[in-house]
């Protein structure tokens, strides 16, 4: 593993990513405002990226530091497993046990059911079960079990129909920041191989986000899957 800043022992929040950018790019308007509320958020990237047409993992680093200055994390760790390999990955369940068993989040954000990246789909397996796993003491008895954190998980193209969106209008800017750090990814410059991500994809990032946040009545909105529907006290809050 390779931290950028470790954490105090326990967070509010573990932010789970397959990649560098991955966060930012699908909760980091969610995870800037919480930051800013607050709330300590620790960002685990699984992989380095070391896949990726553009750039180095040494650029992905630097990029990397840069983001997570900028979104206000508390601290953020890389696991440095295989990229494009961690469906083959035993340890990852067991790293991911750990870390929520270490941490005690009461809040983890991880990649949807349904996404076209094998990378993401492996994560979000072995978080389903690293959530249930870390709750059972029988599981790693070397680690003393927690309570299970809520699992939240963030939307991708195709991935079906949220049941929450999170007003973030007040963190557009800090998410584009956040974003633009990782230069290497995004700005198409001579050398550099032209990939969707470079080509327009932020701008379709943006509409999406637009659109959401029309649904909710708000400038911009981040979609989740929260699991279940939302119950509250009154219909009279349903709207708010």
């Amino acid at each position: 593993m390779r931290w950028w800043r470790k954490p105090p022992t326990e967070v509010d929040i573990i932010a789970f990513g397959a990649h560098p950018d991955d966060i930012e790019l699908l909760a980091g308007g969610s995870v800037a405002k919480e930051c800013a509320a607050g709330k300590s958020v620790l960002v685990v990237d699984a992989t380095e990226s070391e896949m990726s047409s553009n750039g180095t993992v040494e650029q992905r680093q630097e990029e990397t530091a840069k983001a997570s200055e900028i979104l206000g994390l508390k601290a953020r760790v890389n696991l440095q497993f295989g990229d494009g390999f961690l469906t083959e990955e035993k340890d990852l369940k067991t790293k991911l046990v750990e870390l929520i068993r270490t941490h005690a989040p009461k809040l983890v954000l991880g990649p949807p059911d349904i996404c076209r990246h094998p990378d993401h789909r492996a994560l979000n397996r072995a978080l389903s079960d690293a959530v249930y796993f870390s709750g059972l003491k029988n599981y790693l008895p070397n680690i003393p079990s927690v309570q299970r954190p809520k699992l939240i998980k963030y939307f991708e193209v195709g991935s079906g129909t949220p049941d929450l969106l999170v007003d973030i209008t007040e963190c557009m800017e800090i998410r584009r920041a956040a974003i633009a750090a990782y230069e290497s990814q995004f700005e198409l410059k001579e050398q550099r191989v032209a990939t969707f991500i470079n080509t327009g994809f932020l701008d379709q990032l943006e509409r999406r986000l637009l659109q959401w946040g029309e649904v909710a009545g708000v400038p911009y909105a981040e979609p989740y899957f929260n699991g279940s529907p939302p119950c509250v006290k009154s219909l009279f809050l349903s709207g708010q």
